[in-house]
């Protein structure tokens, strides 16, 4: 029941508030002054998508670094001789964690796109271009 009842809030509720957000935020900028009109609805429509971004990337980025301080229960702060730092610590020396980040680094560097200028056709081809053209 519970899953049809969050299907339907899904469904319904979420384009009807979006409709909402629409109808009710385009009355009030058209309620401001001429000049504030087109300084406001830029904002107006970017805010959903910060508020999103924010909701969906940096809150759950600030609350993996917070969590990262925590011991493995997250009932407490890490301790140890570390202190918070012992979470940090015993990844970092951890042998199989060591191999993992040299093999992503040297992964990374073999596919990272070189920053030569791009060739320039060959004779050859551009003699078949010119016969073409």
């Amino acid at each position: 029941m519970d899953q049809i009842i969050t299907a339907v809030v899904a469904v319904v509720g979420v384009p009807l508030v979006l409709l909402g957000y629409i109808i009710g935020g385009e009355r009030v900028i058209e309620r401001l002054p001429e000049r504030l009109q087109g300084w406001a609805r830029p904002y107006f429509w970017a805010l959903p998508a910060v508020g999103f971004a924010t909701i969906f990337m940096v809150y759950p980025m600030l609350r993996t670094v917070i969590i990262s301080f925590r011991n493995s229960e997250d009932s407490d702060w890490a301790a140890g001789a570390w202190g918070v730092f012992a979470n940090y610590h015993y990844f970092f020396t951890f042998p199989d964690t060591l191999t993992a980040l040299r093999n992503s680094v040297s992964t990374t560097r073999r596919r990272a796109p070189s920053r030569r200028a791009p060739s320039t056709p060959s004779s050859a081809s551009s003699t078949a271009t010119r016969r073409l053209g």
